[in-house]
């Protein structure tokens, strides 16, 4: 998948649900695109929404165990 649609895809996720889990959002690209996202990818992921688009994604990371 391109980067950009899967930014865009994780854009509308989030949307639809805020509160998801980094767990949560690679086991929907798991589950509706056939794609296996590391956590590493998402992390990175972030910091482009953040600073290519100037859109935060904000987590508590003490609930986040992966």
């Amino acid at each position: 998948m391109e980067k950009y649609k899967r930014l865009e895809t994780l854009i509308r996720i989030l949307e639809r649900s805020p509160f998801l889990s980094k767990q949560g959002i690679i086991d929907y690209f798991e589950n509706h695109h056939d794609l296996s996202l590391p956590a590493r990818t998402l992390e990175r992921d972030f910091q482009s929404l953040e600073i290519d688009f100037h859109i935060a994604v904000k987590y508590d990371r003490m609930q986040l165990k992966m």
